[in-house]
């Protein structure tokens, strides 16, 4: 099996002359913090860029297949457009597809339902979990 493969408008898009690639790799941590490191910034943000390659960088195999998986499904209702594209993502749990607002918000909720689940264990009301 594979550790790379392409996604995006060139896997299962209509892909402009202009349209980056999308490549998807699964690395060990050390690999993919060298990535990284290697990266550019864009409008403020860290991204792994090279050029018009783009790194999906993955140190998970479980969410590396989950994302084959979603472009599987995709290249098989190709042409998709960027909006289905995203939506798939989504749905599958990869909330970096959403804008810079809807992405925190998601975290903001996340980090609410934590910090109430710590005050209820410290409240005793649930049981910590021993994993």
């Amino acid at each position: 099996m594979s550790n790379a493969f392409i996604t995006g408008s060139r896997a299962y898009g209509t892909p402009r002359e202009d349209s980056d690639v999308d490549l998807v790799v699964l690395v060990e941590s050390e690999d993919g913090a060298m990535l990284w490191e290697q990266g550019v910034s864009q409008e403020g943000e860290k991204t792994c860029r090279f050029g018009k390659l783009n790194l999906l960088v993955f140190e998970s195999r479980e969410r590396f297949n989950k994302w084959r998986d979603v472009t599987e499904e995709l290249q098989r209702k190709r042409p998709v457009t960027r909006d289905e594209a995203v939506k798939a993502f989504q749905d599958a749990g990869f909330c970096q597809y959403g804008t810079k607002e809807e992405n925190q918000a998601e975290l903001d909720a996340l980090d609410a339902a934590l910090l109430a689940e710590c005050e209820r264990i410290e409240d005793g009301e649930l049981e910590p979990n021993a994993s």
